[in-house]
């Protein structure tokens, strides 16, 4: 599954008030019982300059881990990877939730983009990926000449649902659409929306990164979804597992059709 369930805040200069607008968004989501993680895009030293933790580093230490009564936090020193790269890392040991980042203007992540003067219409527009701008009241009408959903920066409650629905409707276009129910939902809507909330792992998706069937026509291979070849597969196993002779358990079946003339 190569869909990260985040998205990015951006703005075309400092102090536009990206920080206080993802700081606002963690709150309501985490509210309405989302398990929201945070990235931000550092330009400075990642530590406080000459800290004992930035110290060890130099040193030469891989990683340093630093642990407090607030918290534990993890320096992997000369660590070179993108936000895409990071996020899906965290997804494979077993992250469950959604991801609101600080920045990441060049990452393919979706983009939420902040419009304070005149010109940052130029700035949205230089942007790939933009899904919504947050803008002053004055800027609104025309940003909307750019089919964009338009949001103030006061709308932080219709920002935060429109995120999450966003999130929801992508990774459930990632799932196999197949609403099996193996997982425990009711559909793969809900799955997503539960991933989100860090009640389910992506690992509980029976049919998720499974080849259930692959179907040749006349030398040419298609390209099926996961719900077709669930269903190739279902019904192909179910006529097998009533026919003589078949091994027990087993994990493959090859079949070949060859039409007459008369049913082409």
């Amino acid at each position: 599954m190569q869909v990260i369930p985040a998205v990015c805040i951006v703005a075309p200069h400092r102090y536009a008030g990206k920080t206080k607008l993802v700081s606002s968004l963690i709150t309501y989501l985490s509210s309405l019982g989302y398990k929201v993680a945070s990235a931000k895009h550092v330009h400075e030293e990642i530590d406080v300059k000459d800290k004992d933790t930035q110290l060890h580093g130099k040193a030469g230490a891989m990683l340093t881990v630093a642990i407090s009564e607030e918290g534990i936090a993890i320096f992997e020193w000369n660590k070179r990877l993108t936000i895409e790269a990071t996020i899906k890392d965290l997804l494979d040991k077993g992250f469950k939730g959604l991801f609101i980042c600080e920045g990441f203007k060049s990452s393919s992540l979706p983009k939420i983009a902040l419009a304070i003067s005149d010109k940052d219409d130029l700035f949205v527009k230089s942007l790939d990926g933009v899904i919504a701008v947050v803008a002053m009241p004055q800027l609104r009408t025309k940003l909307k000449q750019l089919s964009l959903q338009v949001f103030d920066f006061d709308q932080v409650d219709k920002l935060a649902l429109f995120i999450k629905d966003f999130l929801v409707k992508r990774l459930t276009d990632a799932l196999p659409r197949a609403n099996c129910g193996k997982c425990g939902c009711g559909s793969c809507e809900e799955f997503a929306d539960n991933f989100l909330r860090g009640l389910i792992s992506l690992r509980d998706c029976k049919l998720l990164g499974l080849k259930q069937a692959e179907l040749v026509v006349a030398g040419v291979k298609l390209q099926l979804s996961q719900y077709p070849q669930q269903v190739f597969a279902d019904v192909a196993s179910s006529l097998v597992k009533g026919l003589k002779g078949v091994p027990e358990n087993f994990r493959e079946i090859d079949l070949k059709i060859k039409l007459s003339s008369s049913t082409r």
